[in-house]
């Protein structure tokens, strides 16, 4: 098991990278996950999306040092409902703020919505552990976290 300090020091050298290491890291989290990556350069939030067992799965990484809040569940809901999405995971780099859910709780159609942050993969806590439940490949990230920052 990691210790949280360690991981306290990885996900803070996340947050600090370039926005080009972020984004190359979303994409390869999102190949990791069985999905197609999104493009280089502007994604328009889109990191990666495909099919696991059945399902169309949007997965979007956004690595801030602020927590994602209601305008980020806008766009996530936004950009679910254009990809017609089955199954949506978000990866925060350190958390949400209420109105993030409770954005995403007041829109007509609901989705199924895992929200992650670079915590739960590092430490594999119960966020984690259910959504691996839901997308299997997941259980991958954090090894894939910690071989791109060179450990």
């Amino acid at each position: 098991m990691i210790h949280e300090y360690a991981v306290d020091i990885q996900v803070r050298s996340i947050l600090d990278a370039s926005s080009e290491f972020k984004q190359r890291l979303g994409r390869r989290f999102a190949y990791v996950l069985g999905l197609e990556p999104g493009p280089l350069g502007t994604d328009d939030g889109v990191d990666g999306v495909g099919y696991q067992a059945g399902r169309k799965v949007y997965f979007q990484c956004r690595l801030r040092r602020i927590r994602l809040g209601k305008d980020d569940a806008r766009a996530l809901y936004s950009d679910m409902d254009k990809h017609r999405a089955d199954l949506g995971v978000v990866l925060a780099g350190v958390g949400y703020t209420d109105g993030f859910w409770e954005r995403l709780e007041n829109q007509t159609v609901k989705y199924v919505v895992h929200r992650l942050t670079l915590r739960d993969i590092f430490l594999e806590t119960l966020a984690f552990q259910e959504t691996v439940h839901n997308l299997p490949p997941l259980r991958h990230l954090g090894t894939e976290a910690r071989n791109l920052l060179g450990e």
